[in-house]
């Protein structure tokens, strides 16, 4: 199959309808993200110190967290500062309070003469100063050393009107695990997609890029939930490919047999690298 095909052209699409990461303004109505997002304001709101947010890989975590970790989302809460957001991947022990002191300060205000922890705790203080809570969401936890969690311990211990969500896949074993078992107030999990909620993306991605709602017929959308088992990110893919192999067979709508046929696609080595699967 050609990559060279535009589908978008092809089903007369406005705009690409999909991504490779899950577009927040189609996804968030979605009832489990709604009650998630409930979850989330209430940690934002009451500062709770320590949060975590689990869901299988490619649920759209990070995606949902930075959307309303957004400033622009936030910009309405007086009382909030800018957020950080850092992913932990590959971190270990005494690594983390570096990384946020590099989003905090910029270069040329840095005091060098300070740690990274003074610099950061000193930030904290001054938020707190101005009557600002400060959120930091610390993401991939699950790929970061156990020993780093010994970093967010001393992190919380800043008491400095300060709220942690974590983001991880899994809940990480020993010291993570003890982190959160001792420390956390409220844990926000994101399941995998419901057949009605991929039937409600697709109907109503497809019809913010002004194409038919119903393109894909209810067996395709039965089958993109078999095969994607309601991870957002292989949906996307999925939909990808199943558009691009309509278009290069001058199809009228989508069947089951386009979706089966983009899922032999992207199972072979070379869409391993190009789709990142």
């Amino acid at each position: 199959m050609s990559l060279a095909v535009n589908y978008r052209d092809y089903w007369k699409f406005s705009r690409w309808p999909f991504g490779d990461c899950v577009p927040p303004h189609t996804y968030l109505n979605l009832p489990g993200l709604i009650e998630a997002e409930a979850r989330l304001q209430v940690i934002l709101e009451r500062v709770y110190p320590l949060s975590v947010v689990v869901g299988p890989d490619g649920v759209g975590k990070t995606t949902f967290l930075k959307h309303n970790f957004d400033p622009q989302i936030l910009i309405k809460r007086k009382q909030l500062a800018r957020p950080i957001y850092i992913s932990m991947a590959g971190m270990d022990r005494g690594e983390l309070f570096t990384a946020i002191a590099a989003t905090s300060y910029e270069r040329s205000t840095r005091n060098h003469s300070l740690t990274s922890e003074r610099l950061v705790r000193d930030f904290l203080k001054s938020q707190n100063f101005q009557g600002l809570s400060s959120a930091i969401f610390l993401d991939d936890i699950h790929l970061a050393t156990s020993d780093a969690a010994l970093d967010v311990f001393r992190l919380l211990d800043t008491n400095e009107n300060l709220a942690i969500v974590l983001g991880a896949t899994e809940i990480p074993s020993t010291t993570f695990k003890e982190l959160i078992q001792s420390r956390a107030q409220l844990r926000v999990d994101l399941a995998a997609w419901t057949l009605a909620d991929v039937e409600q993306f697709i109907q109503q991605s497809i019809a913010n890029a002004s194409g038919n709602p119903l393109l894909f017929n209810d067996q395709s959308i039965v089958r993109l939930h078999e095969l994607s088992e309601g991870i957002a990110r292989r949906l996307i893919q999925l939909l990808e490919i199943t558009l691009l192999a309509g278009a290069a067979a001058n199809a009228e709508k989508i069947t089951p047999e386009l979706v089966d046929s983009a899922a032999e696609e992207i199972a072979i080595p070379q869409a391993e690298e190009h789709w990142g699967i």
